[in-house]
């Protein structure tokens, strides 16, 4: 469980249905992600915890899928996971961040 948020502790079952699709993103097939990375964004705010923890993840495909899902849906809260993206080694994370970034300052 991410710790550290601040947050209420959410319904187990809402967490296992958060863990599965974060899992997902992390498969080979384009469909599994594309679907994980729609039910993450619908959950909004709740998942953001989550994803910090899965941001480290070594596909670039799941780490891009987080930062677009941080930028849709984590608000002001996901504007440090977005900064720290910008040092993602994948240039399509850092442009994903950047975009987000600066996007949220207008």
């Amino acid at each position: 469980k991410p710790s550290g948020t601040g947050a209420e502790p959410i319904d187990a079952k809402l967490e296992a249905e958060i863990l599965g699709y974060i899992s997902e993103l992390s498969r080979q097939r384009s469909q599994n992600r594309v679907r994980a990375e729609a039910a993450l964004k619908r959950l909004g705010p709740v998942t953001l915890p989550y994803l910090e923890k899965a941001v480290r993840h070594p596909f670039a495909l799941t780490r891009r899928a987080i930062i677009r899902i941080v930028a849709e849906t984590g608000g002001p809260d996901g504007a440090d996971l977005l900064r720290a993206a910008l040092s993602d080694k994948d240039p399509w994370v850092k442009k994903i961040a950047r975009e987000a970034l600066e996007k949220s300052r207008r």
